[in-house]
């Protein structure tokens, strides 16, 4: 076993969170192994190595199912991941720096420190901004936009630690360009959905698959887009949005999408939708 995964009975790596996390999407179906190591960039045989050990401590049954305190312990990492994540975007972090920050926040700060930090700061800010984020997106806008729907350029990138600059498989679920509405009942991104295929992981398949659902991150909770039919709003308060000296209008959030492949449902994914006007 190796330095970085000899770390479960203190606690897990950033790394092996996201093993479980990937499981719990995933469910314990055949494959699921190769799956989250796949989806973590690693080999199965790190994968398997720290399940083997998540059975042994008895967060995972025999059949690689979640146990009653497996369940406990996911729900605590995932709030973590969230809010550690969404703290970074607050405190001004770059989207490709999210990640390595993330790592090193959970991996070298105790749990209840860090969530407690985190907890401070939000208070802190709400205190003093109050709905200052929404007054300031729309104050971004309205010095360039008015009432209206604009198109904007979109894309999705992965979320995953590794390649940046590589597309999510939810990049070719969007229509382009996607539209910036805003109006006397706010203001919103929407995206139209549109059929993609892709090729199966598990028997190699080409099938064609949809969009099924789409959640953002705002004020540190997720939360479910607005879908209907194949339109998708998201509020126009929860991204982070910049704007150059030149006018130029550039937004970036961070979202969690599933897929339809077939008739069976794709695992979630995180990934950074970034839009440009």
């Amino acid at each position: 076993m190796g330095k970085t995964e000899n770390r479960t009975k203190s606690r897990p790596s950033y790394l092996q969170i996201r093993y479980l996390m990937e499981l719990k999407k995933i469910g314990n179906q055949r494959g699921c192994v190769q799956m989250a190591a796949d989806a973590c960039g690693v080999s199965h045989g790190t994968v398997s190595r720290f399940f083997k050990s998540c059975c042994q401590e008895g967060i995972l049954d025999k059949d690689y199912g979640f146990t009653e305190k497996g369940e406990r312990l996911l729900g605590m990492y995932r709030r973590l991941f969230w809010d550690v994540e969404a703290y970074l975007y607050r405190i001004g972090s770059r989207e490709c720096e999210v990640p390595a920050l993330s790592r090193n926040l959970i991996e070298n700060i105790d749990y209840h420190l860090l969530a407690r930090m985190i907890r401070n700061d939000q208070s802190i800010r709400q205190s003093r901004e109050g709905r200052g984020y929404a007054e300031d997106v729309q104050s971004v806008l309205g010095n360039v936009l008015r009432k209206g729907s604009f198109p904007v350029g979109i894309a999705v990138y992965r979320a995953d630690g590794t390649d940046q600059t590589e597309y999510s498989m939810a990049h070719k679920g969007f229509e382009r360009p996607a539209v910036i509405v805003i109006n006397k009942r706010g203001s919103w991104l929407e995206l139209t959905t549109c059929a993609v295929k892709a090729r199966s992981r598990i028997d190699g398949k080409e099938r064609e698959g949809q969009l099924y659902s789409l959640k953002y991150f705002m004020n540190g909770e997720l939360m479910e887009a607005k879908k209907k039919g194949s339109k998708i709003r998201i509020p126009l308060e929860a991204c982070r949005i910049q704007k150059s000296k030149k006018g130029t209008i550039k937004g970036v959030i961070t979202i969690t999408v599933t897929c339809t492949a077939g008739n069976a449902h794709m695992p979630e994914s995180t990934a950074y939708l970034m839009f440009w006007l």
